[in-house]
């Protein structure tokens, strides 16, 4: 299928399209509107059209926005995750710590008393 050429899903879109009966409703208009065939009011149908297209951009949520809110929110749990590691091993060493100042603790109480054992 070359690209210069329509091919015959487009063709057939077209006609499909050219079926279609479109029916205007001019019922909200003033009949000044609907009256005058000037084409000023055009350009200000056309200049409102652009303003409004231009808020709705503006309304449209920023997409880069989305992405790095995205990206932090991964740093944020890489973070969350090394700090909990980092408090696990810090407990671990406490304990330890704890374990060996009791041990010790024991020890100088049993020689002072001149009872020694050895574990």
């Amino acid at each position: 299928m070359d690209l210069d050429e329509p091919s015959q899903m487009s063709t057939q879109m077209s006609v499909l399209s050219s079926n279609w009966s479109i029916a205007v409703d001019y019922s909200a208009l003033s009949r000044n509107l609907k009256d005058n065939d000037d084409s000023s009011i055009e350009e200000e149908f056309q200049a409102t059209i652009r303003d409004l297209s231009e808020q709705l951009d503006k309304m449209a949520p920023n997409l880069k926005a989305v992405d790095r809110l995205e990206g932090v929110e991964n740093r944020l749990k890489d973070t969350e995750d090394q700090f909990e590691k980092a408090r696990k091993a810090a407990k671990r060493a406490k304990e330890k710590f704890n374990t060996v100042k009791q041990k010790r603790y024991k020890y100088n109480c049993r020689q002072k008393s001149g009872v020694l054992t050895w574990y």
